[in-house]
């Protein structure tokens, strides 16, 4: 399943619908930011991984992502192509979060 959501509440909420494996989130969304929508969805989805794609990488320690929740914060800059085998790296079988 996959969706799209309009700023962070809307994300949670789809993630209820849609229990997805992979929650995709930017830094900078109306609503609630990335930063906060992680941990909500965390706290109610465990198994879910959480990328955080953004022009703010730099903006975003390791310890605010971890934080958050985040699994992985990945470099709009970097492209698609490196999201996408980071995504495939995450979701390996035995790999914790």
């Amino acid at each position: 399943m996959c969706g799209e959501a309009v700023d962070g509440l809307d994300v949670i909420h789809q993630t209820k619908d849609l229990k997805p494996d992979v929650v995709l989130l930017d830094f900078r969304m109306p609503v609630l930011t990335g930063i906060e929508a992680a941990p909500i969805i965390k706290g109610a989805f465990p198994q879910v991984r959480i990328v955080l794609f953004t022009l703010y990488e730099h903006e975003i320690s390791k310890t605010m992502a971890t934080a958050a929740q985040i699994d992985l914060v990945v470099s709009k800059p970097d492209g698609l192509e490196t999201l996408l085998e980071s995504i495939q790296d995450l979701m390996e079988p035995g790999r914790q979060v």
